[in-house]
């Protein structure tokens, strides 16, 4: 098997930018449209480019996503040099558009219709790589797979929420009745019956597809993907079948040696030739040996809760810093206490005053536990002419005296964030996780970074 450390002047073979998913993004809700998540989304696929030797992209996601569209097209001056590649599984990328104006594929009135339509093709585009398998005979195969284990009715069921009483039997009818119809979230929710919406079921059925639909390129391809992400975090694992890289950390070195804006302003021909340079290769052999190596779907699955686990979380005192959001706040609460098995968390509004000021009442507490959660919610509209939010001033008081307490980079500072929020750029180094789609969705990566606390 291939060694997951590279030496010290090795790139990436190759890396798969699940992120530009028009699914995918829409998971994000309203934080989508911030500048925090549009920077990072542009971040990380320059530094994919400098970073790996080919980057692969879906061809849905160069068609159907306009962030995907403007931010690859910035970089055309290295399509024909083939550093950036689209791939499907049409013959070319015509045939692939042709398939996609069928009506039998996507409806007439859907969006993704809509952009094929109006899809304005140059004479340079990205080289196009076929595809030996079909995404949609892989996603109704890890449809089906998750429901003989009948993992997926209870995923489904897990969170409250409208769900159809006879929500196995529909489910099973869904490769059947789609046909030749996309195998993508809108379609499902017809065959469901659930409609549209942003309930707990619309995201849960998101994952699933885009958990199978990611599986199948990064199988096919033996790519690997950018990991530890923060506005563009996923809250579940992206299946890998090649190395990876730790954005986080090659960000966090990058910035260390001041060369991060090097990254966001260098022209196309420079930017895939950094990765010659020492203090690159120095960040990238860190970077890509901490993220290790996927190579069996089974190594991506969700964490068996055993009890050694339990025995630890049990031991994980936790404090919740929080704002105006009391649903954030109690279904947080709820999920790490009651699913994860913390002790009760300490609220500091929930707890007696014993004639102490505020501040007192605070470093009491605060001192008194192992790791803090961090709840940013967009409380406070900023005076600008975007339409931008902010947390409470509290809740940044309170990030910073556990930053200090605990170290930027103890992974004991948990920032969960929600919404089109500002967050200010030099929080590097802390452990951000997207609860948009609520604490449920996002309950893998919670999980798996409490396992990391030593």
């Amino acid at each position: 098997m291939r060694s997951v450390l590279v030496g010290s002047n090795e790139k990436l073979d190759r890396l798969f930018l699940h992120f530009f998913d028009v699914h995918f993004i829409e998971e994000k809700g309203r934080a989508a449209d911030t500048a925090g998540f549009l920077h990072e989304l542009r971040l990380a696929a320059r530094l994919a480019v400098a970073s790996s030797d080919r980057v692969l992209i879906p061809a849905s996601s160069f068609a159907e996503s306009p962030h995907c569209w403007r931010i690859i097209r910035e970089l055309e001056e290295l399509f024909p040099l083939g550093f950036i590649a689209l791939s499907a599984s049409a013959s070319n990328f015509d045939t692939y558009i042709a398939e996609r104006l069928d009506v039998s594929f996507y409806r007439s009135n859907s969006p993704q219709h809509a952009a094929y339509r109006g899809l304005r093709l140059s004479d340079n585009n990205p080289p196009y790589l076929q595809r030996s398998r079909s995404a949609t005979a892989d996603i109704i195969k890890h449809w089906n797979g998750l429901l003989r284990t009948d993992r997926l009715p209870r995923l489904l069921r897990s969170d409250p929420g409208p769900c159809p009483r006879d929500l196995e039997r529909r489910l099973e009818r869904v490769p059947a009745e789609l046909g030749a119809l996309a195998f993508v979230p809108s379609h499902v929710y017809e065959v469901l019956g659930i409609g549209e919406g942003t309930a707990p079921i619309h995201s849960r059925i998101r994952s699933v597809v885009n958990e199978g639909y990611f599986a199948s390129y990064t199988r096919d391809l033996g790519a690997g993907v950018l990991l530890d992400l923060n506005y563009l975090s996923s809250p579940y694992s992206v299946p890998s079948f090649g190395r990876n890289l730790s954005y986080r950390l090659m960000i966090q070195h990058l910035h260390r040696y001041d060369r991060l804006k090097e990254l966001e302003t260098c022209p196309p021909s420079l930017l895939v030739r950094l990765a010659q340079d020492p203090i690159w290769r120095e960040g990238l052999a860190r970077a890509i040996s901490a993220a290790g190596k996927v190579v069996k779907r089974a190594e991506v699955k969700r964490p068996k809760i055993f009890n050694g686990w339990r025995a630890k979380m049990k031991q994980l005192r936790g404090f919740i810093v929080h704002g105006h959001d009391r649903g954030a706040l109690f279904e947080f609460k709820d999920f790490i206490q009651n699913r994860l098995g913390l002790p009760e968390p300490v609220v500091l509004e929930q707890q007696p005053n014993a004639g102490m000021t505020i501040i007192e009442k605070f470093e009491a507490h605060a001192n008194d536990v192992d790791v803090a959660f961090v709840l940013m919610t967009p409380d406070d509209k900023l005076n600008t002419a975007e339409l931008t939010y902010r947390a409470r001033q509290n809740v940044l008081f309170e990030l910073g005296f556990f930053m200090g307490k605990f170290g930027r980079k103890s992974g004991r500072v948990m920032l969960l964030h929600k919404g089109p929020l500002d967050i200010p750029s030099d929080l590097a180094g802390l452990i951000y996780i997207d609860i948009t789609a609520g604490v449920s969705a996002a309950g893998e990566t919670i999980r798996r970074e409490l396992d990391a606390i030593s």
